[in-house]
């Protein structure tokens, strides 16, 4: 099984315990907080892929920064041809947290 928001880990979890499948099926989600963890350390779930949010916000202010007071030029004129300083696409990236690293993966 597999969820891709923050609330299917716990209900693919709970669907999982209720069928008394716990450790019979791989279910993966998207999102590893307290909930989550739980269900992997309990062997419900399988793994969980956690975003690196932190790098969210980073990233944001180190984009408006940018903006605001661009460091890098392409063009003699580059707001008149519309060309922003910053990157268009952003990669925070994400990490998997299982059984064996959900102790370490829950501090952040």
């Amino acid at each position: 099984m597999a969820g891709f928001d923050s609330e299917s880990g716990p209900g693919m979890g709970q669907a999982i315990k209720e069928a008394g499948k716990a450790g019979q099926i791989v279910a993966t989600c998207v999102e590893a907080m307290e909930q989550h963890l739980r269900l992997l350390k309990e062997g419900v779930l399988t793994a969980c892929v956690r975003q690196k949010r932190a790098l969210f916000t980073y990233l944001g202010v180190k984009v408006l920064d940018e903006l605001a007071f661009p460091r890098v030029s392409f063009t003699a004129d580059d707001k008149a041809l519309g060309i922003n300083p910053v990157a268009e696409f952003y990669y925070t990236g994400s990490f998997l947290v299982t059984r064996e690293n959900a102790h370490i993966a829950g501090k952040g």
